[in-house]
């Protein structure tokens, strides 16, 4: 019995630790992340090339300000949106990986949003997401075969792919145009500050994912 409750008493105080451990390090993570954040939009020399994102994802929040007013649940989803895309470009934008939680939570608010569209317009935007997996699954694997190396990752092909789901097909071409224009810049920022030593070096392509689908979704279509 003295065994038994020993053996309870052990296996307790080792999962307190392991939890406390385990806090221990979400804080860590949390307060780097939060660090990354603060020097991307001060512009410091370790995130200046995502300076212009950070600004821009920040000054999305216009689309409430200056557009027509905005319903509360509208705004409670945006909000959603924003901490999910957030999180998830700052982990990029550090990591160089997509963590697979923001990109769930991500997928299951954009199923739930579109619970009470017609059928016809769930499948379409379930159409535009598969193709937009599709589309950017088959340019990595061309892009891989030509270059001898990846040019997009499958945190950033299930990204798009979320986009799609959220913006529908019209969004797409949108967030991609945002993207790309995005990436561009901080290609640019990167190998003027350093960042970049050689043209191959990698550059995290989900923040800028996240950016367009953040602003096309406040702002609406380039085309609108």
């Amino acid at each position: 019995m003295r065994m038994f409750v020993a053996l309870i008493r052990t296996c307790t105080f080792l999962s307190i630790d392991f939890g406390a451990i385990r806090w221990a390090r979400v804080r860590r993570r949390a307060l780097r992340l939060g660090a990354f954040a603060l020097a991307a939009l001060a512009g410091r020399r370790e995130a200046r090339s995502l300076t212009p994102m950070a600004c821009a994802f920040v000054a999305g929040w216009l689309g409430v300000a200056t557009g027509a007013p905005a319903s509360p649940g509208f705004l409670l989803t945006s909000l959603a949106l924003f901490i999910l895309l957030g999180v998830a470009a700052l982990i990029d934008g550090l990591y160089f990986v997509l963590p697979d939680g923001p990109l769930l939570g991500l997928a299951a608010l954009g199923a739930l949003i579109r619970v009470t569209d017609p059928p016809g317009s769930i499948a379409a935007f379930l159409g535009a997401g598969l193709c937009a997996y599709a589309a950017f699954w088959l340019f990595a694997r061309v892009y891989e075969k030509l270059s001898g190396r990846p040019g997009l990752g499958g945190g950033d092909v299930r990204l798009f792919a979320i986009a799609g789901l959220w913006l529908g097909g019209e969004g797409l071409v949108s967030c991609l145009l945002v993207a790309t224009g995005s990436a561009l810049l901080s290609a640019a920022l990167a190998w003027r500050s350093g960042e970049l030593a050689r043209r191959d070096d990698p550059l995290p392509f989900g923040p800028h994912i996240a950016l367009g689908l953040w602003l096309t979704w406040m702002f609406g279509p380039l085309s609108t």
